[in-house]
């Protein structure tokens, strides 16, 4: 993932014009994701995170996650803190999105297990902002198997403008 492409883009979200929020939004949706530069940590690298689709008119967007056989607990299905660390990454990557800068830790995560991961699947996250204030980001997450399309997870998020 590349963070600078965020640093580049700081604040041109908020200030773009309607009709020029989605091909901003698409640049540093997909700049950021499918960067060149070294991930900023070896677990987004090791997350393999894909991005699919943006909506700027819905504050959008939908990212894939392979469950790999390391995310597995000793039951083989999705360790329940890989979940919510995949839902956490996804809401993350639509809050820099959003506010165009480096930073903005999660300072409240709540995650809803509703079936278990499976090895060999992939979790297709849709993730949206409910809300962007002057402070704080309120966003939302949802987690589903490509395979069967059942709900894997949910959570919300707020995070931090720093």
């Amino acid at each position: 993932m590349d963070y600078t492409v965020f640093e580049k883009y700081e604040g041109a979200f908020e200030k773009a014009k309607p009709e020029e929020r989605q091909s901003l939004m698409e640049e540093m949706f997909f700049g950021a994701i499918n960067g060149k530069e070294e991930a900023p940590s070896q677990l987004m690298e090791m997350m393999k995170m894909e991005a699919v689709k943006c909506n700027a008119s819905e504050l959008s967007m939908t990212m894939r996650f392979p469950i790999q056989e390391w995310q597995l607990n000793a039951s083989r299905v999705l360790h329940g803190g890989i979940t919510a660390t995949i839902l956490d990454m996804a809401m993350g990557v639509l809050a820099h999105t959003l506010v165009g800068m480096r930073s903005t830790p999660t300072v409240n995560l709540n995650v809803q297990y509703l079936a278990p991961g499976k090895e060999g699947d992939c979790l297709r996250v849709e993730v949206s902002a409910d809300k962007v204030g002057h402070s704080l980001v309120y966003l939302m997450g949802r987690a589903f198997s490509e395979k069967t399309g059942k709900e894997i997870a949910v959570a919300t998020c707020t995070c931090i403008r720093r």
